[in-house]
């Protein structure tokens, strides 16, 4: 799954030696984006000619530091609404291998309900540019930000594992907020642009500050709460990737 294809990354980053990421996970974001098909057992009669052509991506990490303890991540990272459902999926261990993604869309929903209540309380800035004040953020190195069943949710539309990070924040995360942010994401990024959502690039870090500690995830790992969180580029990883197919 993603959480161990971020480990191994971890290690390698920086290093000759290419990762395979096999989707054996529930959603498997990182090697479903570098193409490798899902489930795990469809990509193996693709490992020998990836290997023999040594077919590999040369990509570009993030990393996230909190607490003066830095870790990269492969896809985004991110603070909020994301960063809750992680914590409250990971701290409920059958949510996770039973209901897999259904899991995970409960969850935010019943995270969403609770926001309503809550004011935007996370100021995101990136490089030198102004502060917004989000209930949300997301941080990515490339996308999808997740998959529901074969289709891509794509929250942060043009990141490329090419060094630069997209950003995205949410003013409001309610049911009717997230809904929309979740079917633009569906549909063509069609959430960008609206009121109340602000979005970016950063080519040197982005940081989240909050009043309070806040929830924290990295590839869909809960890393505590925290009231910062910086992200910045991360190293480059090597990656094996399927070959093009041959009509």
């Amino acid at each position: 799954g993603d959480g161990t294809v971020n480990e191994a990354a971890g290690v390698l980053a920086g290093t000759p030696i290419p990762l395979l990421p096999m989707a054996g996970g529930s959603t498997n974001v990182f090697s479903r984006a570098m193409g490798w098909p899902h489930p795990a057992g469809s990509a193996v009669p693709l490992i020998g000619p990836a290997l023999e052509q040594h077919h590999v991506r040369s990509v570009r990490l993030g990393e996230v530091t909190v607490d003066g303890r830095s870790r990269t991540f492969c896809v985004n990272a991110g603070a909020g609404i994301d960063a809750n459902t992680v914590q409250r999926v990971e701290a409920s261990r059958w949510l996770k291998p039973v209901l897999r993604q259904l899991g995970f869309g409960l969850v935010s929903v019943a995270e969403s309900v609770r926001s309503v209540r809550r004011e935007p309380c996370i100021t995101l800035v990136a490089d030198d540019g102004d502060p917004h004040l989000v209930a949300s953020a997301i941080v990515a190195t490339g996308s999808p930000y997740a998959f529901f069943g074969p289709t891509p949710l794509d929250l942060t539309p043009g990141a490329a594992f090419d060094g630069r990070l997209r950003w995205l924040g949410i003013a409001h995360t309610g049911p009717r907020d997230l809904g929309r942010v979740l079917a633009g994401g569906l549909r063509s990024a069609s959430h960008i642009g609206r009121e109340g959502i602000f979005d970016g690039w950063a080519l040197r870090e982005v940081r989240l500050s909050a009043d309070r500690p806040i929830a924290v995830q990295a590839d869909g790992e809960p890393l505590g709460r925290h009231r910062e969180a910086v992200m910045r580029p991360g190293p480059e990883l090597q990656v094996l990737v399927p070959p093009p197919a041959v009509d």
